[in-house]
């Protein structure tokens, strides 16, 4: 044997699955941007997940388990478990009309400055 040519070979390293966006046009991968979130479709929930592949507009296509929508498609960047929220499905794409971009975007600030609020009578009450 050629002492030479080493016949250590090194196990192959098992990575992480990294998640892409599932949404039309998204091009977000995990890794891509600091602190983006990814989220997985509801399995468990036939009417919201419906609801969730109608919204990223993906002709016949039904998501699988590894499918996932990225934080950049809610308006708070991560979905909510509440079905009166508006981020229960996800609702910004960059296909929307820039009448539904803007109102989205009112939504996020309204929510947002009613979180900070929220924040400060909790800490007021501390």
């Amino acid at each position: 044997m050629n002492p030479d040519c080493s016949m250590n070979y090194s196990s192959p390293k098992i990575t992480e699955m990294v998640y892409s966006c599932a949404a039309m046009g998204c091009t977000n991968r995990q890794g891509g941007k600091p602190n983006l979130t990814f989220h997985r479709f509801p399995m468990d929930d036939r009417e919201r997940r419906s609801k969730w592949t109608a919204a990223i507009r993906r002709k016949y296509w039904e998501p699988g388990p590894y499918a996932r929508v990225c934080g950049e498609h809610f308006i708070l960047g991560k979905r909510s478990d509440d079905p009166n929220h508006p981020d229960y499905v996800p609702s910004i794409f960059n296909f929307s009309s820039p009448s539904a971009q803007a109102q989205a975007l009112k939504m996020k600030e309204k929510l947002l400055k009613q979180l900070k609020m929220n924040m400060k009578k909790a800490s007021e009450n501390d």
